[in-house]
């Protein structure tokens, strides 16, 4: 997923993940939330933009952590986050099969009124688009 946000700074706490099946099954998981950095120096496309990591967060979720089959995945600490930067969120999810979201929204405005759009994602192998994936919400602070 490739989040652009419009105000001038946020930090995000927790990401929710969406795990329709685990009430059964035992996760370890790897969240990574990366920026893109644009790098225009010469003339070949492939060096024009990278990924780099501004924070990750590691553990296990199961039954007992899932209410309503969404399981929170915390930060250690809140991540500042700045308008007009594209950020991907990168979960790396290992244990039983799990299930996904359809039909989500392209931009969604907040209650203060941040924006957030989303986009397709150079990062994503496995389906995920800005319409479906696992993560459901995203919960932040100004």
């Amino acid at each position: 997923m490739l989040v652009s946000f419009s105000d001038n700074k946020m930090y995000g706490r927790y990401i929710l993940l969406l795990h329709e099946k685990c009430l059964k099954y035992y996760f370890v998981y790897v969240c990574h939330i990366l920026y893109l950095q644009h790098n225009n120096t010469g003339n070949d496309p492939s060096h024009t933009q990278r990924w780099n990591s501004l924070e990750m967060a590691r553990g296990t979720f199961g039954p007992d952590d899932c209410v309503a089959d969404i399981a929170e995945v915390k930060f250690d600490r809140p991540v500042p986050v700045r308008e007009n930067v594209k950020y991907a969120v990168r979960l790396r999810n290992h244990g039983g099969r799990t299930s996904n979201g359809d039909g989500g929204l392209t931009s969604v405005k907040g209650p203060d009124g941040t924006t957030f759009a989303f986009s397709t994602c150079s990062l994503s192998f496995n389906g995920t688009t800005q319409t479906r994936g696992q993560i459901p919400q995203i919960l932040y602070y100004r």
